[in-house]
């Protein structure tokens, strides 16, 4: 059977270009609204510290008993954790590693993962995290592009032992401790992949100041003194990494480290107040807590949603039971942060205010961005680096949007989504893809540029929801295209619909679970 099914409709409508050169910068009233979801005496213990080891030792210190990272099996509070990477280090040490080496991680995602990871960082080393499906020839890639000093991995990956000058074992231990190393905020900490694996890799470096940053930003959401999370997203990507880790350490919470395939069922043992997701696993949970809410552990009180938009019947289904959405705009090139809204509800186009740190314009409806949570450049890629700035500093996010009057950003599209027609208009095909994915009966969708008897027109391509297995392919058709012709009826013709594509089987997606276009 063909992976698709192929249907004709007819189709775009031009946005007006947007350009607003105002330079949008942070300000009191902005600060305070963020700063006003966490008490004073929170801001008093939590003051932005510009290195990883200054927050982990600030943390060791003041939550020293409190439970720091678990799984179903072990668990390490805040003072055992600072012991535990204590040793690592010293075994990173004891291999050969030295401040300033590349060291990458490829693990499956645990709490072993996680242990590394911040060894890693406190050695003072340039963390590499490698996703879980790296195969050898990515690998091998990734080694050489990042001049990798040593490499930790295990026997889930036979062939990771000659890939790095230095290879060292997840289960590997020596006999003594290490101290933390002595680090400056502008020091490089990782090294993370963007746009995927494929092809020859390119990463994003960021130092300790920008992790630091994204961190703090993270404790920005109402929570009490007994605040868990329950973590799942990979470590290899900016928001597992900056929100799923960090940001729980930084505020002493206990974290509870699971992984995408076990989430739900760990959720009882979790009993998690919030959870960081890709609206792609946030839907798999709503679906499950639909039938029983009990599922996701009966104390779950928000769940913080980025990577991808979020349709807005994800955010009305948590409601439902209880359960607040906020979403989120970041990029692994700002350490994830630009901007979070606590009321997706009732601004369910917006990605919410600016964080504090950063200043923001518009160029030709494109979000421009300063601020100390940025990136340095992506490694040993001068002519990419080069071309993700402009002459006077500001970085280019290669997103569309605006600001609304009370101050909350809206996105609209990618530059490189747009679809170009014939006369000259461009669309963006997320505006398309919105409308659609808000219906029940469609998983996910993605518009594209294609042709019906040699003329261009936009085709729709949906993947039909779980609700949708027992109807026919022509069924499926009837009633997407049905769908198709009344959102045509509301459309001008620049915007119509011209074709209609049914899949048999799942888009190949990224990290964060995003269509690869």
């Amino acid at each position: 059977m063909n992976k698709n099914r192929v249907c004709s409709h007819t189709g775009g409508r031009a946005r007006k270009k947007l350009d607003k050169r105002a330079v949008i910068p942070h300000n009191g009233a902005m600060s305070n609204y963020f700063y006003n979801l966490i008490s004073r005496e929170e801001r008093l213990a939590l003051p932005f510290v510009s290195t990883t080891n200054k927050m982990l030792a600030r943390s060791f210190f003041q939550f020293a008993d409190r439970v720091a990272l678990r799984d179903g099996e072990r668990v390490y509070t805040y003072q055992q954790l600072a012991e535990v990477l204590a040793n690592k280090r010293h075994t990173l040490y004891s291999a050969g590693v030295r401040k300033g080496d590349t060291v990458g991680v490829l693990l499956r995602p645990s709490l072993e993962q996680a242990v590394w990871v911040l060894a890693v960082l406190s050695a003072g080393a340039t963390l590499v995290t490698f996703p879980s499906m790296t195969d050898e020839a990515h690998l091998l890639a990734g080694v050489r592009k990042f001049e990798m000093r040593l490499l930790v991995s295990s026997k889930d990956y036979p062939f990771a032992r000659e890939a790095a000058p230095l290879y060292l074992d997840v289960l590997a231990k020596s006999e003594g401790s290490a101290p933390m190393a002595k680090q400056r905020g502008r020091d490089r900490a990782v090294i993370i992949f963007t746009g995927g694996t494929t092809g020859d890799p390119k990463g994003a470096v960021l130092s300790h100041h920008a992790l630091m940053r994204g961190a703090l930003n993270g404790i920005f959401v109402p929570h009490g003194e007994q605040t868990v999370f329950a973590t799942a997203l990979p470590f290899s990507h900016v928001l597992g990494l900056v929100r799923s880790l960090l940001t729980p350490l930084f505020m002493g919470a206990e974290n509870y480290i699971s992984n995408p395939f076990a989430l739900l069922r760990d959720c009882s043992k979790a009993r998690p107040t919030i959870m960081v997701l890709v609206p792609g696993l946030a839907d798999v949970l709503l679906a499950a807590a639909g039938r029983t809410p009990a599922v996701l552990g009966d104390r779950l009180e928000c769940i913080l949603c980025g990577g991808a938009p979020v349709p807005r019947r994800i955010s009305e289904g948590f409601e439902g039971i209880g359960v607040h959405m906020y979403t989120g705009y970041g990029m692994t090139e700002s350490a994830n942060s630009i901007s979070a809204g606590l009321t997706p509800l009732l601004n369910n186009n917006s990605v919410g205010r600016l964080y504090p740190k950063q200043r923001l314009r518009f160029r030709n409806g494109e979000i421009q961005l300063k601020g100390d949570n940025l990136f340095e450049g992506y490694y040993r890629d001068k002519e990419a680096t080069k071309k993700s700035f402009t002459r006077g500093g500001w970085f280019r996010t290669g997103d569309v949007g605006y600001m609304d009057k009370d101050g909350h950003l809206h996105i609209t599209g990618r530059i490189k989504n747009i679809i170009l027609l014939p006369n000259g208009e461009n669309i963006y095909p997320e505006e398309i893809e919105e409308s659609f994915n808000e219906n029940p009966s469609v998983r996910d969708c993605m518009a594209c540029e294609d042709t019906v008897n040699g003329e261009p027109v936009i085709a729709l391509e949906i993947l039909p929801a779980a609700v949708m297995a027992d109807k026919t392919l022509e069924e499926l058709y009837a009633i997407y295209s049905s769908m198709i012709d009344r959102f045509n009826r509301s459309q001008p013709s620049t915007k119509k619909i011209g074709k209609l594509k049914i899949r048999t089987e799942d888009f190949e997606r990224s990290i964060s679970m995003k269509i690869k276009r």
